[in-house]
């Protein structure tokens, strides 16, 4: 990945945000993550975004009274061979994936220091100590 989008925090981590852009919930804003330290996680760029999708599989049920669809994701060879990349990066201590790729990263026992952020819902920063996993 040429681009890779990363800070270092307060407290010494190098964090990269793997494939997050916030900029449709904040178009005034190149900030994907905003940590209780004041460190910042930019947005990666639209076109890196794309190309960082996961295959969406949408399996559908009919109760009778309306159809229910059971997302899921799955992981493309190019996400697989990006991620390797940034994971094998030995100053790199935290990379930031959204959700839904970190539990198709764990079932494919891919998830090498990914996680996603804890967010505080009240003051809407990242902790700088807690990271979520599986």
């Amino acid at each position: 990945m040429k681009n890779i989008i990363s800070t270092t925090l307060s407290n010494g981590l190098k964090v990269v945000n793997f494939c997050s852009n916030h900029s449709a919930f904040n178009k005034n804003s190149n900030v994907a993550f905003t940590f209780e330290d004041g460190s910042i996680l930019e947005n990666v760029l639209m076109k890196i975004t794309g190309a960082l999708s996961m295959e969406v599989i949408d399996e559908t049920i009919d109760n009778g009274k309306f159809t229910v669809v059971k997302k899921g994701f799955k992981l493309t060879t190019f996400i697989v061979k990006e991620l390797k990349k940034v994971q094998m990066m030995s100053d790199v201590d935290i990379i930031i994936v959204p959700f839904p790729m970190l539990v198709a990263l764990e079932k494919e026992g891919l998830n090498h220091k990914c996680f996603t952020c804890d967010l505080n819902r009240q003051t809407k920063f990242c902790s700088i100590s807690r990271f979520c996993s599986l």
